[in-house]
């Protein structure tokens, strides 16, 4: 009779959270396709929605100055004025000028989901990082705009918001105190950097490792150059080698 009840229980319990575990991703959903509502749209515009980077910069001077030394300017340079533009990011921007600048009629990415705001990088991007939305970032919504900034940058490699190791450092907090200890990797000396052994974007390998404890994976190409530049740097300092003849006695 005991074991009828607890079997009865934990069907119960289950089926229950069950319930929960669906309401939930229903109702994630749900915020998710409400919030990419104006990704969508922008995504339908015609091509007389778009009103060009020149309008944009009537009332976004300093932020247009500043997209000049962006990668996404160049590559718009190298396609005619074609691509990557304000619009390409921020979608069809007429009814947002014709209403006096209503905010409510472009798209921002300050104020979207962080899965929304990934949809837009990685349609691009996608071909690059193609395992993002698996990765452990990914599903922690950690999305692209928590480490890269378009327009607000402090690093130029890979625009990132504040350069390696501050940037990992601001959520990784534990993992700091590791590099202060006597044997450690020279992360904070600059020599070595996050990125040379984890992949941020995500791997199929614990801890979103770039190679496994074998090291069966290729050198990551900043990690051989400062590589290279230690290893000039390390001879330079060598003392010269000084040949002796055979069972000469060694000076002291």
């Amino acid at each position: 009779m005991r074991r009828l009840l607890l079997s009865a229980t934990l069907v119960t319990l289950l089926t229950l959270l069950s319930g929960v575990w669906r309401f939930s991703r229903v109702s994630g959903a749900v915020d998710d396709k409400q919030q990419a509502g104006s990704h969508q749209k922008a995504s339908a515009a015609s091509t007389d929605d778009y009103v060009g980077s020149e309008v944009c910069e009537t009332c976004h001077a300093e932020a247009v100055k500043k997209f000049a030394d962006n990668p996404h300017w160049k590559l718009s340079l190298a396609h005619e004025g074609k691509g990557v533009t304000c619009e390409a990011c921020h979608g069809a921007g007429k009814e947002h000028v014709e209403s006096g600048g209503d905010v409510t009629k472009i798209f921002q990415f300050s104020k979207a989901a962080p899965k929304v705001v990934d949809q837009k990088c990685l349609a691009c991007h996608g071909g690059a990082h193609p395992n993002f939305e698996r990765s452990t970032h990914g599903e922690a919504n950690v999305g692209c705009a928590s480490c890269h900034s378009v327009h607000a940058f402090k690093s130029e490699e890979k625009l990132l918001k504040v350069s390696q190791p501050k940037l990992c450092y601001t959520c990784h907090t534990d993992i700091k105190p590791a590099f202060a200890q006597p044997f450690h990797h020279k992360v904070d000396e600059g020599l070595v950097s996050c990125s040379d052994c984890h992949n941020p974007h995500g791997t199929f390998k614990q801890k979103q490792l770039r190679s496994s404890v074998a090291g069966d994976a290729v050198q990551p190409a900043g990690l051989a150059e400062r590589s290279r530049v230690r290893g000039v740097a390390t001879l330079a300092r060598r003392p010269p080698l000084v040949l002796r003849p055979p069972n000469s006695p060694r000076p002291h």
